[in-house]
Formats: structure tokens, sequence, C-alpha cells
């Protein structure tokens, strides 16, 4: 069944104790009008913290990178999404029942585009948490001192950029839908 499809995935999830779940997908409009394309980013309902500051760094990404004009940060009540112990999201890129997208999805040019994208709203986010930062005893020794960061420091987010040898990247004008 569904639900308890949608629950294994959950219990898989958890069982790696992740620092963020991400479920990535593409919408497809139930009215079935074949002109609607928009991106949409839903984060934990009830939280506005790690959740939304996740959503809001991956839907940045994906606006900037696949270019499609309308973009809507929502809270969403997803089973997945919902049944995660970590700070969660899930994203719908953009609509399949849109004939250019679908087509335009069947190429490595998209898949070269969509992941990355989202890879670099993950990275964004995880640049910019703040560390916390713990010290040995003031009045001790320095030798003695520690000072330990978490999470590690990470590199600049576009050190993270994921780079083909020999690719160039696709325009984010080539998602968009023609007037």
């Amino acid at each position: 069944t569904l639900h308890s499809d949608l629950a294994k995935r959950v219990e898989i999830a958890n069982a790696f104790h992740p620092d963020l779940f991400v479920s990535i997908h593409h919408n497809a409009d139930p009215a079935g009008t074949h002109d609607v394309n928009e991106t949409q980013v839903y984060y934990q309902l009830g939280d506005d913290g790690p959740s939304y500051d996740a959503a809001n760094d991956v839907l940045r990404s994906l606006a900037r990178n696949i270019g499609i004009e309308t973009v809507k940060l929502i809270p969403g009540n997803f089973y997945v999404v919902r049944g995660s112990e970590a700070p969660a999201l899930l994203t719908e890129t953009s609509y399949l029942t849109d004939p250019d997208v679908e087509a335009r999805l069947k190429t490595d040019a998209a898949r070269l585009l969509v992941a990355p994208a989202h890879y670099d709203g993950v990275a964004r986010f995880f640049t910019h948490q703040p560390h916390r930062i713990t010290a040995g005893p003031v009045d001790s020794a320095p030798e003695a001192g520690r000072v330990t960061c978490d999470p590690p420091t990470m590199s600049p987010p576009h050190a993270l950029r994921r780079r083909t040898p020999g690719h160039q990247e696709p325009s984010p004008a080539s998602w968009t839908s023609p007037a």
C-alpha cells in the first residue's frame, strides 16, 4: 500500500540519522491543464527553523538555476516530511503536465541541471548553519583548552558546485515555456 511504502521510506531515512531529509519530485497539475509550470518547495509544517531555512536555500537555487518564473515556498504536511526526525523538505521542481517540460526532463541536460541545483541549495544551507563552539575550562592552561566546531567548517558554496569537465551547463532560459 502507499502508506506502508511511505512508512518504509521514512524508516530507512531515519535509520541513517540524517542532518537533512530531501525528497525530490516533479509535479502534475490535477486539473490536467498543460500550461502550468512552477517550482514549489515544501518544508516541515510548524518548523520555521532549519526545515524552513533549508527549503528557502533550495528554492533560491532552483529559481536561479532552473529559471521557472513562479516559485513557492510552502509549509507541507506530506508523510515523508512529517515523519522525518531531521529537518525535511520536499521539492516539486517543475510540472510534468507541461509537454515542453516533460520533453526536457528526458534529456541528459535536464539531469545535469536539476540535480546540481538541488545540491547547491543544500550546500548553501549547510555552509551558513551556526557552529556550536565548545572550549575547555577558562582557568586551565592553554594547552588543556580545546575548541571544536559542530558542524565542521565547510568550503564556500562556490567550491562545492558540481562541474563536469568539457560540459557547458544548460541555460536556465531553456526551462521556461514559450510565451
